[in-house]
């Protein structure tokens, strides 16, 4: 009886690469398919500007915008680059964001140097990319004084209120700019979504003007995304933030929670 034929070395390793290659395929398809399993997802949410990526600060002093001004700039450049640049949205059609028709003629444009100047900052919100999700809309799960809101169009909104009632008073007005039609609520439409990591890819984004915040005082300030797939119970898509200033300075401390899945 002859003995069994030994698999030459190379023969194992090429075996092994094979179903190492297989195994990482089969990973990386599940977890893709694994978030449009989810009843519900928590997409995080991003800020800037961001002096530095690990700081929950931002700093601005009316006497010198200019850094902060600066920050939010630097990070807007690809967003100018890509203004007629289109990718691949909802439904496998051609899409673009242009966020300059989004801001141009409003406190937060470019040529009013995002509100900085004026003490009165305009800070941009963004919904953290999540690969192949896509919203679901509903108005159920609005806040009250937003309930009301409706549209043709379907939309992730988002909506920032103070922490607690003098955080509320204090903070006063705001307004956002974004890619929905009203400025009581920003909002994302469903046409960019779902990301797949497409050439060209813009996350859309909502720039939220604090109007009248009160001088010398710390407010707190929650920003949420609301849409009926989006799981708002842990507040793992919130964005905290605080305002302090006084006559001649505005700070805002944003406090972005670490389940952020991407920037």
């Amino acid at each position: 009886m002859e003995p069994p034929k030994l698999k030459r070395r190379n023969t194992i390793v090429e075996e092994a690469a094979d179903s190492l290659i297989e195994t990482g395929q089969k990973i990386e398809e599940l977890n893709k398919k694994s978030v449009m399993n989810f009843n519900s997802v928590n997409p995080g949410l991003g800020f800037r500007p961001q002096k530095d990526p690990e700081s929950e600060l931002i700093a601005l002093n009316t006497s010198s915008w200019k850094p902060t001004y600066h920050y939010l700039d630097i990070f807007l450049q690809s967003y100018e680059s890509g203004r007629n640049t289109s990718f691949i949205g909802a439904h496998g059609r051609s899409v673009t964001f242009d966020y300059a028709k989004v801001i141009d003629g409003t406190p937060c444009a470019k040529a009013k140097q995002f509100g900085m100047s004026s003490g009165t900052p305009c800070v941009v919100v963004k919904l953290n990319k999540i690969y192949g999700w896509f919203p679901r809309y509903s108005s159920a799960n609005l806040p009250t004084a937003l309930s009301k809101i409706d549209s043709d169009e379907k939309f992730v909104f988002i909506a920032c209120k103070g922490e607690y009632p003098a955080d509320e008073d204090n903070m006063g007005h705001v307004d956002y700019y974004s890619s929905y039609p009203n400025t009581e609520i920003g909002g994302v439409n469903f046409k960019y979504f779902p990301y797949r990591n497409q050439p060209n890819y813009l996350s859309p984004l909502v720039f939220v003007h604090f109007k009248n915040a009160t001088k010398n005082v710390l407010i707190n300030v929650e920003c949420r995304a609301y849409a009926k797939n989006i799981e708002n119970a842990d507040l793992s898509n919130t964005v905290p933030k605080g305002i302090e200033s006084d006559e001649s300075e505005v700070e805002e401390e944003f406090v972005p929670k670490r389940q952020e899945l991407s920037q």
